[in-house]
């Protein structure tokens, strides 16, 4: 069959009526959405988790002295509280492995070092 071209596929009206004719997907309406689901940039800049991580990675290193005697959480509260909005991108969680690794590579152990801090989004 080299060589032999396939017949072009048919084209479909799109739009709000091909989901109003489509009708329930997954339990939703999607002709109650308001026509078609918006596209998506997954376009990010090359820095956008990066610049986060070595803002917080250097508040660490410049608040070592400060820092020593606390949990993981007062961490995340007094750098969420520093840094506010550079931070929102990191979740707790995230931050509280950072810290570990932080203080690791210091030669210290946190008090209360035997569990991680809850996972929060953002704040």
């Amino acid at each position: 069959m080299s060589g032999a071209r396939l017949p072009p596929l048919p084209r479909k009206r799109g739009g709000r009526e091909a989901l109003a004719r489509i009708g329930r997907i997954g339990g939703i309406r999607h002709d109650r959405l308001g026509g078609s689901p918006r596209k998506v940039n997954l376009n990010l800049p090359s820095d956008y988790l990066s610049k986060p991580w070595t803002k917080f990675a250097e508040w660490l290193e410049a608040n070592t002295t400060s820092l020593r005697m606390l949990t993981e959480e007062q961490i995340i509260q007094k750098a969420r509280a520093a840094l506010g909005p550079d931070l929102a991108r990191l979740n707790n969680g995230d931050l509280a492995a950072q810290i570990r690794e932080w203080a690791k590579s210091h030669g210290f152990v946190l008090p209360g070092g035997g569990g991680s801090a809850p996972v929060r989004a953002g704040t």
